[in-house]
């Protein structure tokens, strides 16, 4: 492979971990127009039957509202692995789910290990973006949290789960 070939193909591929970094932010800060700027129009999702499947368009709303009922979330990715074939590429990514929310009176923590499938396209604006994407689950767990650390350790400073976050001035 050639230099320019090589530094393109760099190029390329942090220009996916960037959408798919996108993605995971905009749900941790309920950021709309981040999440829509990650799919394509006609993009289809399979997180499955239980959660959803179809058209991106109806899913964005859902998961905002899914994530907003959280008081935090963090999204973490690793591993991601891409092939890219072109103005098209595939992707598997790691992902550690952190969800904190509040039942029955009590902090519930859900963990899930899951992973992305996504099939991703360059558009004619020269902006990757995912066209296809199933989410795999590989376990999870939950449990009631005993203690809230943070109520006992005033002063620090504090994320919040919107786009008034510290890193959204930061970063936008």
């Amino acid at each position: 492979m050639d230099t320019v070939a090589a530094i393109q193909e760099l190029v390329d591929k942090q220009a996916i971990t960037e959408v798919l970094t996108h993605y995971c932010r905009a749900l941790d800060r309920l950021d709309s127009d981040l999440l829509a700027s990650v799919f394509s129009e006609d993009a289809q999702l399979d997180y499955g039957e239980a959660l959803y499947r179809g058209p991106a368009g109806p899913f964005l709303p859902f998961a905002l509202e899914f994530q907003g009922a959280m008081q935090t979330t963090q999204h973490r990715l690793s591993n991601v692995l891409i092939a890219l074939d072109g103005e098209r590429a595939r992707a598997e990514s790691y992902v550690d789910a952190y969800h904190i929310q509040q039942r029955d009176g009590q902090q519930v923590e859900l963990v899930v290990g899951a992973r992305y499938l996504d099939n991703l396209e360059r558009g004619g604006d020269g902006v990757w973006r995912i066209v296809k994407r199933t989410e795999v689950i590989d376990w999870g767990r939950e449990h009631i949290l005993e203690n809230d650390w943070l109520a006992t350790n005033p002063g620090l400073n504090r994320g919040s789960h919107d786009t008034s976050d510290p890193s959204c001035s930061l970063l936008n």
